[in-house]
């Protein structure tokens, strides 16, 4: 299963690594490597050798741990409680994750409105343990993009 989802993040090591699935990415990477004929194999190589994405900001590892914790709670569906700019808790139903040009951004629901909030922003992350049923209506690209020209919940 974690190589399944590691098929996603094939091209951001960085991004895999944050989520906890560093090692599976590679894993999968390696089984793509050897199914694939030499020559196109070689290709791959090149293009791995020669090109590198670095998602984190200069001279900041950014929020690792609060980014592997909430990827953690979207896959799982984990309802989270958590502090906003420190001044109150709130419950969170995380939905996504978007790393927009080296900044996270956490698109969750809160009291039934979806919102898309800074990591950097969210301070003392707990499980409530409770799990939370995914809107089926629910596409984080297309909420991404309509947000992203009103602005973001900083």
């Amino acid at each position: 299963a974690d190589e399944a989802a590691g098929l996603s993040l094939l091209g951001t090591p960085a991004v895999a690594d944050q989520f906890g699935l560093g090692h599976a990415t590679a894993r999968v990477r390696l089984k793509l490597e050897h199914a694939l004929p030499p020559e196109l194999a070689n290709a791959m190589a090149i293009v791995e050798q020669r090109f590198h994405h670095d998602p984190t900001p200069w001279g900041d590892d950014g929020p690792a741990k609060a980014v592997a914790f909430l990827a953690v709670s979207v896959r799982y569906r984990r309802v989270v409680l958590t502090n906003v700019d420190a001044t109150e808790d709130v419950e969170l139903r995380p939905l996504g994750l978007v790393l927009k040009a080296g900044e996270w951004v956490l698109v969750a629901e809160d009291d039934g409105k979806r919102r898309a909030i800074a990591v950097s922003r969210l301070h003392g992350f707990r499980s409530t343990g409770a799990r939370f049923p995914y809107p089926e209506d629910f596409n984080l690209a297309s909420f991404w993009n309509e947000i992203a020209t009103d602005g973001l919940d900083r």
